[in-house]
């Protein structure tokens, strides 16, 4: 069973995706923010990581960069609704950039998700 790790300073959308993953017969961990994300990858384990980009403490860009540094065999797609100054296509580019395997706007419908997640699980 693959397991996905939702990183999201905001608890209704882990709440959202967590139950929308469980329902496709994944193990879901979760994370309120980058530095808690990289202590559950470091257990092992993790297949693909969905994370926002505009977080606290550890921001998503930096764990993405974290991520290919240290897990280069753990996927991740970045998503983002943009922050006070930048719109999200601007994060999704650095995103994209730092290693992020698949990019999605926020608000994005669940099934681009479910989509975006079985299609880097099939890449193995």
């Amino acid at each position: 069973m693959a397991r996905i790790l939702v990183v999201d300073d905001e608890t209704g959308i882990i709440t959202v995706l967590k139950e929308m993953l469980l329902k496709l017969g994944y193990e879901v961990l979760t994370a309120g923010g980058g530095s808690e994300a990289l202590e559950k990858i470091s257990i092992g384990g993790v297949d693909v990581v969905v994370t926002d980009i505009v977080m606290p403490d550890v921001d998503g860009l930096e764990l993405i960069s974290n991520i290919q540094t240290m897990y280069p065999k753990v996927k991740v797609i970045a998503i983002s609704g943009g922050g006070a100054q930048e719109g999200p296509e601007a994060y999704l580019r650095d995103a994209k950039e730092l290693g992020a395997a698949r990019c999605l706007t926020k608000p994005f419908m669940l099934k681009e998700l479910a989509a975006l997640v079985k299609e880097l699980l099939e890449e193995d």
